[in-house]
């Protein structure tokens, strides 16, 4: 037996084996213990230990060790009792306890709680009134924990009237040892179990102590304070609280039954099935009425699947939980079974407009620099002439350039850029090595622009989209609204955070209207992505299939993902079923049957995705108008600034120009 377990026996037997009254404290076998308070109030103490009870302590090295227990007790602070439970405190080292009418709900809720979180055995010396406030306290505040062992120490009077109140406060996830002892000196313990209904009920063992039957206790007290067994369903009902929420848990989506009902169908389900074939129990849907998964608000209330489980309306909650710090203060959470991160959604990035591709292939600085070369060779090749005609005596220089204009080169230089050729003739190497060095410009030039804007043209450039959270801000004033679901773990991950991304991300939401940013249903927050400007923050698997059931090339994934976050399954806190489905889950997640479950999902809606790679539904190869409608932008662009040179003619001739010698000729013949 362990020491602490043999420790823990003779506390249980002394207490239980002690009879106090107004002023006095002593053993019902006065030949083992004897407390009598003397009449001048001091205290005349004779104790000799029994010797079982000698035999529990085992060795002084034994008796060193901590038993990890806590001891509540509400008597009469007489030097007899404060004597006889110090003794014991120092004895067995346990921390002592004392609750009182002075004792405030506060005072006692915060004893409570430090004890079921630092302790493994918890003893209760009280009256039997207080004993049940003791447990309608444990009940308010949640704090029942299954790793935690209730001892109860009672007389055989209050016996019957205490189990039947204890019975209407106890729930399931604790466990309560009743110690009670009998006026002959027998001991028998009562331990709690839960029935079919799932409600707590006290069951008398077989192990009784007496002085006649000593070495009987231990093997049976052993049996009963050893860890707890895993719980028997024996086919039990649980209850499950769940939202209508495939591809994890979807209510009602799958095909009709045998008895024509429509099945359940998700990852989840798969899972809660799995586990109630292997354990032995069936399981009820319910669902909140707010909709909503929940936790913790700062007034103290509990909302959503988290609050059912909570206040214990729901055994359990499975469907897509987030496992966070604020649920786990309410809840308890089984270790996460699919591990995920969050991805941004927004609309597939439009494609540019290719009306100014064909500016595309150079800068703005290149295309100045060409058109600034092209038009300075009209004045030095002007020069040139002028130059050759003064010193050669226009004997080699071709009378009909004379009548060129510095317009009229950089026409010619443009049809050479443009590969068109170059009508002028010249016989002088001077104008020969201008010339060759102009058409290796505009090859390479040419060339150049001819490739890339190939490549432009082929290949179609599209919007910059949101790729991560850094690029919001910039998103947002763009006219783009950021949305969540409501009440979920990704908005209480903005809203609890202090400071980083995480916080500046927090405050780009719309909180002035807050349905604009805040969904009932994911389904809403990609409806809102195909109507307009809308980033929406969602679970990658989810976010996959609700993208391939409304058409997956409408929509665009951030490369970059964030928040690994798990899921796992919300029990009652102190739930008994929390380690046995520790275990299953990790089997299943080690079989691979988790990924697999997803996978078929996601395999659900992978024919809906059939959208073609293009508009018309054929692979199509012609060019067509969209790739041209830049060399259709520039002709228009051609014909309007020749209009408006027309114009300009026209006005500048009437008030400017003077007639040319065909005109003079022709009003010559008019006047004859």
């Amino acid at each position: 037996m362990n020491i602490n377990t043999r420790k823990l026996l003779g506390i249980c037997l002394l207490l239980a084996n002690c009879d106090y009254s107004e002023g006095s404290l002593s053993f019902r076998d006065n030949t083992s213990l004897a407390l009598q308070e003397t009449p001048t109030g001091g205290t005349q103490v004779s104790i000799i230990w029994l010797n079982s009870f000698l035999s529990m302590l085992a060795t002084p090295e034994e008796r060193a060790r901590p038993c990890y227990c806590h001891l509540l007790y509400d008597h009469p602070n007489t030097d007899a009792a404060s004597f006889l439970l110090g003794s014991a405190g120092r004895r067995f080292d346990m921390t002592i306890l004392k609750y009182d009418d002075a004792t405030s709900a506060t005072t006692l809720s915060q004893g409570i709680r430090y004890a079921v979180s630092s302790a493994k055995y918890i003893l209760v010396f009280c009256s039997p009134t207080d004993v049940v406030k003791i447990f309608e306290m444990v009940k308010e505040k949640g704090l029942e924990r299954y790793s935690v062992l209730w001892l109860i120490i009672l007389k055989d009077r209050d016996e019957n009237q205490t189990i039947a109140d204890l019975e209407k406060v106890l729930r399931e996830g604790i466990r309560v040892i009743l110690v009670v002892g009998y006026s002959e000196g027998t001991i028998t313990f009562r331990s709690t179990f839960v029935n079919l209904e799932g409600a707590v009920r006290f069951q008398k063992t077989a192990n009784q102590y007496s002085n006649a039957s000593q070495k009987d206790t231990l093997p049976g007290f052993l049996k009963l304070t050893s860890s707890p067994r895993d719980p028997q369903m024996k086919g039990r009902e649980l209850i499950l609280a769940a939202n209508d929420n495939w591809p994890f848990f979807g209510i009602g989506r799958g095909p009709g039954s045998f008895g024509g009902r429509k099945r359940n169908v998700g990852i989840d389900v798969s899972i809660v099935d799995t586990l109630s074939s292997s354990l032995n129990f069936t399981y009820r849907v319910v669902s909140p009425a707010d909709g909503k998964w929940g936790g913790p608000l700062p007034n103290g209330t509990v909302t959503g699947l988290i609050g059912m489980v909570n206040r214990h309306e729901a055994d359990l909650a499975i469907c897509e939980i987030t496992v966070t710090s604020g649920r786990e203060s309410v809840v308890d959470f089984t270790n996460p079974y699919y591990q995920e991160s969050i991805t941004l959604i927004s609309r597939a990035p439009a494609e540019k407009s290719r009306t100014f591709a064909v500016f595309s292939p150079f800068t703005v600085q290149v295309w100045i620099i060409i058109v600034v070369s092209c038009l300075a060779m009209g004045p030095i090749l002007k020069l040139e002439y002028k130059v050759l005609a003064r010193y050669l005596r226009e004997k080699k220089v071709p009378k009909k350039e004379a009548q060129l204009s510095s317009s009229t080169y950089a026409f010619n230089m443009f049809r050479s850029l443009m590969l068109q050729g170059n009508p002028i003739e010249t016989p002088c190497w001077s104008r020969r090595f201008i010339f060759y060095f102009w058409y290796i410009f505009c090859l390479m030039v040419s060339a150049l622009y001819s490739g890339t804007l190939t490549a432009v043209l082929a290949i179609p450039a599209y919007e910059k989209p949101v790729d991560s959270l850094n690029d919001l801000p910039k998103a947002i004033k763009d006219g783009f609204t950021l949305g969540t679901v409501k009440d979920s773990s990704l908005e209480f991950l903005f809203k609890e955070a202090k400071e980083g991304i995480y916080q500046d991300v927090w405050k780009l939401f719309n909180h002035a209207d807050r349905s604009k940013s805040f969904l009932d249903f994911p389904e809403q927050g990609f409806d809102k992505v195909l109507q307009g400007k809308f980033v929406f923050i969602c679970p990658r698997l989810a976010s996959e299939i609700f993208a391939r059931k409304r058409g997956r090339r409408k929509f665009y994934f951030a490369r970059h993902n964030f928040y690994p976050q798990g899921y796992g399954i919300a029990c009652t806190s102190g739930s008994p079923f929390k380690k046995i489905f520790d275990r299953k889950l990790a089997r299943m997640v080690e079989a691979g049957l988790i990924i697999k479950w997803a996978t078929d999902e996601a395999q659900k809606v992978s024919m809906i995705d059939k959208t073609p790679s293009n508009e018309e539904g054929t692979d199509q190869l012609a060019i067509t108008l969209q790739h041209l409608q830049a060399a259709f932008f520039v002709l228009m662009l051609g014909y309007l600034i020749a209009a408006l040179a027309l114009v300009a003619e026209n006005i500048h001739k009437r008030h400017f120009g003077r007639p040319t010698d065909e005109e003079e000729e022709i009003d010559k013949d008019k006047q004859l």
